[in-house]
């Protein structure tokens, strides 16, 4: 674990090749910096365990290659929008809010939106994922049931949506 302070520095252009941001853990402060809009590839964006005082991001659902979303234990503030797309985060497995100030309805399109958790077969007959052996070589804690775990490795047969 680090302890970096301060901001995220907003200076993503547009040729941000990042696919992996993992903050978390540290005491950063401020927002989350719309720049990182333009890492287009980005698959994990963990900044969870920090001092980020900011409203939902709603750029964030423009990541087209976003897996895994861990914003848990800031201090995120507002009520969470509803998806302005159906395409929004098509490719999310795993989405953690825990223990922010966020407000108001679970927008129905987050959960209804994540494609990621489903197959299609050649018939276009959707299933819920489960034969793939894929995972993540990123670790993340949730807290299920009261119970905090972290998981080293994330496989992609596992979806989850941590509140």
């Amino acid at each position: 674990m680090n302890r970096f302070q301060g901001t995220i520095p907003d200076t993503f252009d547009q040729k941000c090749g990042l696919n992996n941001i993992n903050f978390n853990g540290n005491e950063l402060e401020g927002s989350i910096p719309p720049s990182l809009v333009h890492c287009r590839n980005m698959q994990v964006l963990d900044l969870g365990n920090n001092k980020i005082k900011d409203t939902f991001p709603r750029w964030l659902e423009t990541l087209p290659e976003l897996q895994v979303l861990v914003l848990r234990s800031n201090k995120l503030h507002c009520f969470l929008p509803s998806t302005t797309t159906n395409h929004s985060l098509p490719e999310l497995r795993t989405l953690d809010f825990a223990n922010n100030d966020l407000a108001g309805p679970l927008p129905k399109g987050y959960v209804e939106n994540m494609k990621g958790m489903w197959n299609l077969d050649e018939q276009g007959t959707s299933s819920y994922m489960g034969t793939r052996n894929f995972s993540y070589h990123y670790s993340v804690s949730l807290t299920i049931k009261g119970v905090e775990i972290k998981l080293e490795k994330i496989l992609t047969i596992f979806a989850s949506i941590d509140l």
